[in-house]
Formats: C-alpha cells, sequence, structure tokens
C-alpha cells in the first residue's frame, strides 16, 4: 500500500517565511484597493451627478432622457514632465441623452437616440508632455450624434 503523499508547501517559491507572507495576504485582503494604491493621474476630487426621466410608456415605443454631471477639482493630467503647470484647472462636463426606445419594427426593437457630449464646451487637456516647449492633448470639444441600434 502506498505511503499517503505529503502535501506540498504552498511558499516554497518564496524567500519569506510564511507567516510574513499569511500577513502581507491578510492585509491585501483587508484593506480596500483604494488604500492599498494611489493612481496620480486621478483627479483628488471628484463629484459626479446623473438624473434620469422615463416618460410614461407610449403605444409603440418608452421615451427616456438622461442628464449627466461630472465636476472635476485640481485634477492632475498624465504627463513626462514636473513642470508644476501639469495641473489642470477645475471643470465640469455636462453630457444628455434623448432615447427612443421599444420600436417594434421587423421582428425586432429599434432604439434611437441622440446624445450631447461636452455641452459647455469646456476645454480641457487628458495629457501633457514637455518637446523643449509645453505641449498637451486636448480631449473633445462639444460633439452631437445620432445612434440606431437593433435589438432581435
Amino acid at each position: 500500500m502506498p505511503r499517503p503523499r505529503k502535501p506540498a508547501n504552498p511558499f516554497r517559491y518564496f524567500h519569506s517565511s510564511p507567516e510574513v507572507i499569511r500577513m502581507a495576504v491578510m492585509l491585501y485582503v483587508r484593506f480596500p484597493l483604494s488604500l492599498r494604491f494611489r493612481f496620480i493621474d486621478m483627479a483628488p476630487q471628484t463629484i459626479s451627478a446623473k438624473v434620469e426621466y422615463q416618460f410614461p410608456p407610449m403605444a409603440i415605443s418608452q421615451l427616456g432622457a438622461n442628464l449627466d454631471y461630472c465636476y472635476y477639482y485640481q485634477g492632475l493630467t498624465p504627463t513626462s514632465t514636473s513642470d508644476p503647470r501639469s495641473k489642470s484647472e477645475k471643470y465640469g462636463l455636462l453630457d444628455a441623452h434623448l432615447t427612443l426606445s421599444d420600436i417594434p419594427i421587423g421582428g425586432g426593437k429599434w432604439r434611437l437616440s441622440t446624445f450631447g457630449r461636452n455641452l459647455a464646451d469646456k476645454e480641457y487637456y487628458i495629457a501633457q508632455f514637455n518637446t523643449g516647449t509645453s505641449s498637451a492633448f486636448f480631449d473633445q470639444s462639444r460633439t452631437y450624434g445620432l445612434e440606431l441600434s437593433f435589438e432581435y
């Protein structure tokens, strides 16, 4: 009868004691992600709000509207320079959507949406770099669009 095999030590590839590894795992599990890592390219304060309204159902479709606002306070942009001017200004972004959904045509349901992004047309940069002079990439200005989709 073969002897029962002893389980392999799960810590055999680590150059530390099992007690130290267990403590590190316990701290990793115990503390949330926001306390373990510091995201340096994120704005320290961000406030966002969303308002959504569904109109009463119509005979052949459903109309809905939503409004999103996000305020960034003292944001930092990804940068390859230590220039103190790389700190972005405070800014807010306003987006809106108007959607006509559940339109029954052709054995499926159609959805027609119109949207507007950055409705206040705020200029803000998303990255900065130094090529002898300070340079930056700006994000999109005011954008409008129309979307048509089909669900089957």
